[in-house]
């Protein structure tokens, strides 16, 4: 899980990219479940001295695989887990969401 990987893999690095939530997008991964998540792969990556970039899912709604109404309701999920992962960040105060 990523945040396993947080705590093992980017022990020594000062600035880490954490790109989540398209999966959850596409699986219906309730928000506040999510925010969970996301709350908890926060405490793993923040460390003193190092940066932490979070980039918000992507907007799948956009595929043009995707037809109406699917593409509609996915770049709504999107939208609004892009904002739970925003909302995290910032009241946990361990990096930056782009």
């Amino acid at each position: 899980d990523a945040a396993r990987q947080a705590m093992d893999d980017a022990a020594a690095h000062d600035l880490v990219v954490v790109c989540v939530g398209g999966n959850d997008v596409l699986r219906g991964t309730p928000p506040d479940a999510f925010r969970a998540d996301a709350t908890r792969l926060l405490d793993a990556a923040s460390r003193p001295g190092r940066t932490v970039a979070w980039l918000a899912p992507a907007n799948v709604g956009l595929s043009p695989a995707l037809l109406p109404p699917l593409s509609t309701l996915l770049a709504a999920r999107g939208r609004r887990l892009a904002a739970v992962l925003a909302e995290a960040v910032a009241a946990h105060g361990g990096g930056r969401c782009l």
